[in-house]
């Protein structure tokens, strides 16, 4: 029984890890001599050609090779831990090397280890593990019973993720729109490289609109102008009628203006840059019993900020508020006749023609009164297979659980 065994898997132990090293290997020399680079071939639609190929290579190594050794090592323990490791090993890179960022080490230059996604030895660890994947998926289906149904199901679901996530990973594009609300529709975007790309759409900012959270008071430090930010000192929201007590100070607001420039010692209300916030308060001092009322008020490049010194070691401050939100108004039109409006915000995108729009960023030296919004274009048309893969994995894993709750 024991010599039946060792001849079934002959090829087991250590050779798990030495086919892993010489993919790897492999990888690196086809870098290293700048052999027809990854994200050079492996394209729409030969990405799908590719996969389609993997699939039916698999299913006929399955079936032909189902009681020969090679077969039966590539469903092994063996097989599947070194094809795993080996993929994990470079997904860790990935994360620890930063990506798509220039270098100056002539190592990860040579090797691409900024672009991982993009080489041949990220793409043999994929290709290695999706055979071992879809080796052992097949060996259970023509070993069909029907415990194994969520093994099945959840195996194969892995096996499209894995597929859509790296092999599919180079038919992903991302561009950025520049949108001015002086211009009329816009056709084509920017690539990384700064490379006009033109899309199978036009866009034209109508609106941008932003708003913005009220601003705070903070307690700075007079000698290194940091802010106090802990505990009771931490930075308050100026809301009118509230009460805000630092150290021994305690402030009530008396009013917030928005949009307001100061002119002769009065404030006038704009809507245009340069324009600040106010807030007029009043502090109490605990200890001396001392009272006043002051201004405060955000800067700008046009208009320095105004601040209160309390005493020798700290003043107030009224900073600058947060983004609370920010959208670009829109109209679309398509070659094929589709138009229409919409609003696009960070999280909430337009889809058109198989591309997600997203609200990426504006100018934010002029804020609100931004003409110019700058809008993220995604497309990606392998996310529906991994979306499919990820329901397939839930649907496995729901399934195991309810099968070992009947046993």
């Amino acid at each position: 029984m024991t010599a039946k065994i060792e001849k079934r898997y002959s090829w087991d132990h250590e050779s798990g890890i030495l086919v892993s090293i010489a993919l790897a290997i492999a990888g690196f020399m086809l870098e290293m001599i700048k052999v027809n680079p990854v994200n050079g071939i492996l394209r729409w639609p030969d990405t799908l050609i590719v996969g389609v190929s993997l699939f039916l290579l698999i299913f006929l190594i399955s079936i032909i090779g189902y009681k020969k050794n090679i077969f039966n090592w590539l469903r092994s323990p063996s097989a599947t831990f070194s094809s795993i490791l080996l993929f994990t090993f470079f997904a860790i890179l990935i994360g620890i090397i930063p990506q798509h960022t220039d270098t100056d080490s002539a190592l990860i230059k040579g090797l691409r280890l900024n672009s991982i996604l993009n080489t041949w030895y990220f793409m043999f660890s994929t290709i290695y593990l999706l055979f071992i994947l879809g080796t052992v998926t097949f060996y259970k289906i023509m070993k069909f019973k029907s415990t194994k149904i969520s093994f099945i199901i959840n195996h194969l679901g892995l096996w499209f993720v894995v597929l859509g996530m790296s092999i599919g990973s180079g038919d992903r594009t991302e561009l950025f729109m520049s949108v001015d609300e002086e211009q009329n529709f816009i056709w084509y975007a920017y690539d990384e490289n700064q490379e006009v790309v033109e899309v199978p759409f036009a866009i034209k900012l109508n609106d941008f609109k932003l708003t913005e959270y009220p601003p705070k008071i903070a307690l700075i430090q007079n000698e290194s102008q940091k802010i106090v930010g802990k505990g009771i000192n931490a930075p308050q929201l100026a809301l009118r009628g509230s009460v805000v007590e630092f150290e021994k100070y305690r402030l009530k607001v008396l009013q917030v203006l928005e949009d307001v420039v100061s002119v002769n010692d009065t404030f006038r209300k704009i809507n245009m840059p340069g324009a600040v916030y106010a807030c007029q308060i009043e502090i109490h001092d605990k200890i001396s019993e001392a009272h006043s009322i002051e201004w405060l008020t955000t800067g700008n490049r046009t208009f320095p900020a105004e601040f209160k010194k309390l005493d020798n070691e700290h003043s107030l401050v009224l900073l600058n508020p947060q983004v609370k939100r920010y959208e670009s108004i829109v109209q679309f039109h398509t070659p094929d006749g589709k138009q229409g409006n919409s609003t696009i915000e960070v999280n909430k995108p337009l889809e058109l023609n198989g591309w997600k729009i997203y609200q990426n960023s504006y100018d934010s030296n002029l804020g609100k009164w931004s003409p110019v919004s700058t809008l993220q274009l995604v497309y990606d048309p392998w996310k529906k297979l991994v979306y499919i893969g990820f329901l397939m994995i839930l649907a496995g894993s729901f399934l195991m659980i309810v099968q070992r709750r009947k046993n």
